[in-house]
């Protein structure tokens, strides 16, 4: 996570505890798999880098979202107060 910028230290320590929850939710689940259904599921060192990886992904996505998100909504808001301005001028001109 070296790489990513997060809002503050507080943020980035919250996701990487939320990463070794889901990482090691993964594992006791695969330890009750395999002892109900008496099948193995193999967590390795690597289940977590592609964990780690994914997120990135998601939240390089989700980011570009948002900020397409913020230009329409600030080009929208420009557009409101220019026509906000213009109606304002045809007042005058019709008075």
């Amino acid at each position: 996570f070296a790489e990513i910028e997060f809002r503050d230290e507080e943020t980035k320590d919250g996701i990487v505890m939320l990463c070794r929850d889901i990482h090691q939710g993964v594992e006791r689940m695969s330890l009750r798999y395999r002892d109900e259904l008496r099948r193995h599921n193999y967590v390795t060192p690597t289940s977590y880098l592609e964990l780690l990886s994914t997120f990135k992904k998601v939240l390089g996505e989700k980011r570009n979202e948002l900020g397409t998100a913020k230009r329409r909504l600030t080009v929208g808001l420009d557009k409101l107060n220019q026509t906000e301005k213009d109606v304002a001028v045809m007042k005058v001109e019709l008075v």
